[in-house]
């Protein structure tokens, strides 16, 4: 888990939540304008996930199999041979590994060698680069990066019997391929892809017939249309690295599987699921939030556009009533605080879905989900596994969906129990489901409306306007941002030297969201952390440094100073290169404090202070 990062601009907040605001333009997600080093990763994730997708339709022959199959399958093949080995073993844990110079590991080198061919697998990539030729710019002299053979690393094998007349032996494969490519600086690189294959075989040719048609069937009936749209959990979090984590407590995929998925693949009573081990793994680049990367806020100066600095002021001072209203003006459709022009497609879906906000709707979600390049990966392998995901908003439960989540499963076993002796433990292939995030709200406006709010308590709380007296009149009261001092290795902040940016403000943001979090029924929230996960402030401010006073002045990481509206203006989703918690961002502004303008150190005030 990454830490909550955060940086300050006292003129901008920038949080993580569960989407973002629509673009200005077309096109809606394209992602064209991402730097190398973003799309780099993207194109890794594809090749990564074709690399996957190419061996697992490769071993699906193989996974199980009868003696009699493995001595076709495999030349020289002898299961009493590799049963020998398995009793040499002087550990007792029922594994014996192949030495790489045995003649055994290396007619495991001559299976591959003859059997996985890399051609399919490039000829797909190939497919890929011409749909989103961007790709083409880490291509070393336009060949293709994968190399042309399979590396096998290792081979294991497991005693998976429990019956002395019935022998079966798990052969765990390790392999790999390399691809060379450019980097993000254009220069020539190269990466290991891995993967984990296993081949059961037993000498029972009935019971290898059973195993390998309920793997099968599984597969079926998981990925199949009736199937493939139940599986989803109610969360209000943008997160994505926490809910990812916890997904095994919130998905219902063992409901779904016990009650619908296992009687209908499961026909004999001699065999059973086991679901004790199960695991699930959401990589980020099976994740799509209902977001689109852009802010909701247009940046605004506070003395050249009153009537938005008069209802931030407002709620920042007097909280209550003001900061309630604010929250719902600032997130309704159409608010002056975004201001962002629609293009013909979403009014259409507004239209047609007037419920949902503006910002964070379904529409976003499925766009992102068939343009992003960031999304190539999870199109890719939804479309080979034959998952057709319902895109329908016509409901209100399919209206909640605010996030997919493509989750790998494992550990998933298959239990026989023959009529007489122990019970023999399959393991299954592994699945692949996609999650939909539901939000607990009955729409994504109401969302939003919370999503809101909960970020005008936090900049009230950590912006320091909770201390201060709303009984000054207005143009006595003091706007200035007061931050509580943190301590830095137990001293207090030293006047006139310099201090990271991120790590104390990262402090000071950590200790708000706590005890907001610990006061969110006094505040009828339902979890600030869902909403408050991420900060991005100024990229460009790496250092800053106090007066007397305690007046805070910003500088870039080459002792630059940095005025208040070159802070206010440098701010950004929260995709920077400090990192963050969620996925993206909707941006809630403060506004540009340009009453005062920093222009050097010294005496003066600038917006900012500790107290």
């Amino acid at each position: 888990m990454k830490k909550l990062l955060s940086i300050l601009s006292a003129s901008i907040i920038v949080t993580s939540a569960p989407l973002s605001v629509v673009a200005c333009k077309k096109p809606v997600i394209d992602e064209n304008h991402v730097d190398n080093s973003k799309l780099l990763k993207e194109f890794i994730d594809l090749l990564d996930s074709l690399f996957r997708e190419h061996m697992q339709n490769q071993f699906s022959e193989f996974q199980f199999l009868n003696a009699i199959e493995a001595k076709e399958k495999f030349e020289g093949f002898d299961i009493n041979k590799l049963w020998d080995l398995l009793q040499t073993n002087l550990e007792g844990n029922k594994e014996y590994i192949l030495d790489q110079g045995s003649n055994e590991f290396l007619n495991f080198v001559d299976f591959f060698t003859q059997v996985i061919n890399l051609k399919t697998l490039q000829s797909k990539l190939d497919q890929k680069i011409l749909e989103k030729p961007e790709y083409k710019v880490f291509l070393i002299n336009n060949a293709n990066p994968f190399q042309d053979f399979i590396n096998l690393e290792e081979v294991i094998l497991v005693d998976k019997s429990n019956l002395d007349n019935q022998r079966i032996v798990s052969i765990e494969l390790k392999v790999s391929t390399e691809i060379n490519y450019l980097n993000s600086t254009q220069t020539p690189a190269k990466q290991k892809f891995y993967y984990s294959p296993s081949i059961t075989i037993l000498e029972d040719v009935d019971i290898s017939e059973d195993v390998k048609t309920i793997a099968q069937d599984l597969t079926d009936k998981i990925t199949s249309s009736e199937t493939a749209n139940k599986f989803n959990f109610v969360s209000n979090s943008a997160n994505t690295f926490k809910t990812a984590s916890e997904i095994n407590n919130l998905t219902n995929f063992e409901e779904i599987f016990k009650k619908e998925i296992a009687s209908e693949v499961l026909e004999s009573p001699l065999f059973t699921f086991n679901l004790n081990d199960v695991n699930y793994e959401n990589p980020d680049k099976y994740t799509i939030l209902a977001d689109i990367p852009a802010p909701v806020d247009h940046v605004f100066k506070w003395s050249q556009d009153e009537q938005k600095a008069n209802l931030i002021k407002a709620a920042l001072k007097n909280g209550g009533q003001d900061l309630e209203d604010l929250a719902i003006f600032h997130s309704k459709r159409d608010s002056i605080f975004n201001g962002n022009s629609l293009y013909p497609e979403l009014i259409q879906y507004l239209k047609e879905d007037s419920q949902s906000s503006e910002v964070i709707n379904q529409y976003h979600l499925w766009e992102h989900f068939k343009r992003g390049n960031k999304t190539s990966a999870f199109r890719n392998i939804v479309s080979s596994l034959g998952i057709e995901l319902d895109k329908g908003h016509e409901t209100q439960e399919q209206r909640r969906t605010i996030g997919l989540f493509g989750t790998q499963i494992t550990g998933i076993k298959l239990v026989y129990q023959p009529e007489i002796g122990p019970e023999i433990i399959f393991e299954m292939p592994e699945q692949f489901i996609v999650n939909r995030q539901l939000t607990s709200f009955s729409t994504t406006q109401e969302l939003h409306n919370e999503f809101t709010r909960a970020n005008f308590l936090f900049m009230r709380e950590a912006y320091g306007f909770n201390q201060k007296d709303v009984s000054v009149s207005e143009d006595l009261f003091d706007y200035t941002f007061e931050f509580e001092q943190p301590e830095i290795s137990s001293k207090k902040i030293t006047p006139g030297e310099y201090y990271n940016t991120r790590e104390v403000f990262n402090q000071i943001f950590d200790k708000t969201v706590t005890k907001l979090e610990s006061q969110k029924d006094s505040y009828n929230i339902s979890s600030f952390k869902d909403f408050i996960n991420g900060y991005s402030f100024i990229n460009n401010s790496e250092k800053f440094k106090i007066n007397d006073e305690g007046y805070i002045f910003f500088y870039t990481s080459s002792n630059v100073l940095l005025s208040s509206v070159q802070l206010s203006q440098s701010y950004g989703t929260s995709d920077l290169q400090w990192g963050f918690q969620g996925s993206i961002a909707i941006n809630v502004s403060a506004g540009v404090r340009d009453d005062i303008i920093t222009s050097e150190f010294g005496n003066q005030k600038t917006p900012w202070k500790f107290k």
